[in-house]
Formats: C-alpha cells, sequence, structure tokens
C-alpha cells in the first residue's frame, strides 16, 4: 500500500504507513532529517489520534445528512428539477444524478452554482420538483422569508429536504436556533405541510461537536482532537431526547 494511503473502514480513519515511518513517529526522531531532530508534539498527537480513533463528528453528521438525503429521495421518488438552496460548493448534486440539478448561493465557490439570495429565489412559481434547504435556515437573515420563497418555487406535488442545528456550537455567520414547536409554526405560516420529522444526536454528539469545533478553530486545537473524536464514538451509541444536534424535516405544500 502507498505511502500515507487513507482507508476509512466501519467508522474509522486508519492511516496506513510503511513500518520505517512508524519507527520514527514512536522514537520521536527521522533518519531523513538532522541528527538529533525531533517530531514536535503536536505531530504526533495529530498523527495518533487519525491512526486510532473514529471519524470527526462533523464529517459523521455530513454522512448522516447524504443518507438521509438519498433515502428521503428514493422513498418520494424525487425526479426533474432540483434546486439545492445556500449549496456554496454544489455538494449535493452527486446525489441527484439523475436528475436536472441547480445550485444557489449567495456566495458560490463553485462555476456550477448560480450566484443569488435566498429570500429573493430567482424562479416563478412552482417550478421545483425537489427543493433542498440544508443548514442554511440559521445562516439568513429573514428565515420565515426564506421558507416562504422556498416554498413559492415547489410545485404542487412536490417534496422538499429541510435540515438544521439544535444544539452545536454557533459558526461564522450563524444567527439562529429553531426549537420543534417553533419550527412548525414557521412551516405552517410558509404554506408547508411536515411529511416526516426526525432528529440525530443527543447530548454527547453535541459535546463532540463542540470539541471538534475548537480543534479546528484554535491552534492548540489538536490537542483536543483526541477527545472530540472518542466523544464522537461514544455518541453512535445515544438516541435522540430532549436534547439533540440536527433536525430533519421532508416537507410539502399545504
Amino acid at each position: 500500500m502507498s505511502k500515507g494511503r487513507v482507508c476509512l473502514k466501519a467508522g474509522y480513519s486508519i492511516i496506513h504507513r510503511p513500518s520505517r515511518s512508524k519507527s520514527k513517529i514512536y522514537t520521536g526522531q527521522s533518519r531523513s532529517r538532522s541528527k538529533g531532530q525531533q517530531f514536535n508534539v503536536r505531530q504526533l498527537i495529530l498523527y495518533q489520534s487519525e491512526l486510532i480513533l473514529p471519524k470527526s463528528d462533523h464529517m459523521l453528521l455530513r454522512e448522516h445528512r447524504e443518507r438521509w438525503i438519498c433515502q428521503k429521495a428514493a422513498e418520494y421518488r424525487v425526479r426533474g428539477r432540483v434546486l439545492d438552496v445556500g449549496a456554496k460548493d454544489a455538494r449535493h448534486g452527486k446525489l441527484f444524478s439523475g436528475c436536472a440539478y441547480e445550485a444557489l448561493d449567495a456566495e458560490p465557490k463553485s462555476g456550477n452554482v448560480r450566484k443569488g439570495d435566498a429570500h429573493r429565489l430567482p424562479y416563478e412559481r412552482d417550478t421545483f420538483d425537489c427543493v433542498l434547504l440544508i443548514e442554511v435556515l440559521e445562516h439568513v437573515d429573514d428565515p420565515l422569508l426564506v421558507l416562504g420563497e422556498c416554498s413559492r418555487v415547489l410545485k404542487r406535488n412536490g417534496v422538499m429536504f429541510f435540515s438544521t442545528p439544535y444544539l452545536a456550537m454557533p459558526a461564522h455567520g450563524d444567527y439562529w436556533r429553531f426549537s420543534v414547536e417553533g419550527l412548525r409554526i414557521m412551516f405552517k405560516k410558509a404554506g408547508l405541510r411536515i411529511r416526516s420529522e426526525e432528529k440525530f444526536g443527543g447530548i454527547t454528539s453535541i459535546f463532540a461537536t463542540w470539541l471538534e469545533t475548537i480543534a479546528t478553530a484554535r491552534k492548540w486545537g489538536v490537542m483536543v482532537k483526541p477527545f472530540a473524536a472518542l466523544a464522537g464514538a461514544a455518541s453512535r451509541a445515544e438516541k435522540p431526547g430532549m436534547s439533540y444536534c440536527e433536525s430533519f424535516y421532508v416537507l410539502t405544500k399545504l
């Protein structure tokens, strides 16, 4: 196996390196470097945490979202035109290869994404068979207006996939958190009906997400990474309760 190759299996990140490289890590010295030069502690902790610990909780949340979207798209037999609102890099396009997928964002990071405002979608009424609003509502100025716009461009027999965090550490430009009761009121005002409602993650998952955010946002955060990974591993056996990490909804027009 080639040097540095990453294999993902059963939710774990295992980095395979030649035995010679492992020897360097555990003795703290590199034969290719000058005599006496050693790996720093930060590199050592990062290597060991990636070698033996599960994948980060943020990655697990992302994979869960994609699995959920795939399952619901198959369940509701999504066909035709699909609009992904707030998709900077059109990440979900690969999940709708058999559809006419379009992505829109105020700050696109891909040439395949149209620049536009979610508060004023540049489309006619009843245009799309499916609308995605995944981890977007917490970042907009007027959440109810954005939901109304998504409802407007959704066809009468179309379906909308929606998700938003609940108890999770805010990121840059993260303005809102919504309770289940609050979302139900907003959906009704926007002319949307709930077809299915799911929660994901619990207290341990929330704690793991917080730790990982610290690990990626601070220079010394690598010291926290092993604890974040362990908390993420424990969270997989936890069922959502009163406290949960994210909520997922399938919506249709009223």
